[in-house]
């Protein structure tokens, strides 16, 4: 696993030829998430910052909140 980017505590990490989101997903406490996305999308937040947390909310507002993060 490899950290390609992180900002404001989002990580971007590659995995293999899967690319993830991690993230904060607690309010009271840390709850790390973690949600897997394109490879278009990755390349989308290499590029912007606020790609990154657009993305999620993307995700979140579908439903999908990821995977509980290690």
């Amino acid at each position: 696993m490899t950290i390609i980017k992180e900002n404001e505590g989002i990580k971007l990490i590659k995995d293999k030829s899967k690319y993830y989101l991690d993230y904060d997903a607690g309010a009271h406490m840390i709850k790390r998430k973690r949600i897997k996305i394109s490879s278009g999308e990755a390349k989308a937040c290499q590029y912007a910052d606020e790609e990154m947390y657009n993305t999620i909310l993307n995700y979140q507002n579908r439903g999908i909140y990821g995977t509980d993060a290690e």
